[in-house]
């Protein structure tokens, strides 16, 4: 069986142009700080708000989530 030979005399290149996109930003970037709560307080229960969404929203989504519950368990290999 005859043995493959590459020629290294012949030179393939291409070339081809690209851009990078341009987009216009839909929400304005801030620069200026963020309002912040003076008092601790404040900051410990805006914090607690927000666990709590969050919370709820999970829980919202496992019960939309939740697969119907079958009375006996099946596998989707078995042939019987």
């Amino acid at each position: 069986m005859p043995e493959a030979v590459l020629d290294t005399s012949v030179s393939v290149t291409r070339s081809f142009e690209c851009e990078v996109p341009e987009t216009e930003r839909s929400i304005k970037r801030l620069q200026e700080a963020l309002p912040f709560p003076e008092k601790l307080d404040d900051v410990l229960s805006w914090a607690g708000e927000f666990v709590e969404r969050i919370a709820l929203q999970s829980e919202n989504e496992q019960k939309v989530l939740r697969l119907p519950q079958f009375s006996k368990p099946f596998s989707f290999l078995s042939l019987r």
